[in-house]
């Protein structure tokens, strides 16, 4: 999957989905939590550079 993924973006990418496997919050509340979202805005404002 990460090579389908501009390289700027792998490393953002694979904090979100490491956050995911670990957050207790995310499933509990159907959505993402505070912490989640910050690191999905980082990956795309990364998949957003040249």
């Amino acid at each position: 999957m990460l090579d389908m993924i501009k390289p700027a973006a792998q490393g953002s990418y694979a904090a979100y989905v490491e956050h995911l496997k670990s957050c207790p919050l995310c499933p509990e509340l159907k959505k993402r939590c505070e912490q989640a979202e910050a690191l999905v805005q980082t990956y795309l404002r990364d998949t957003r550079k040249p």
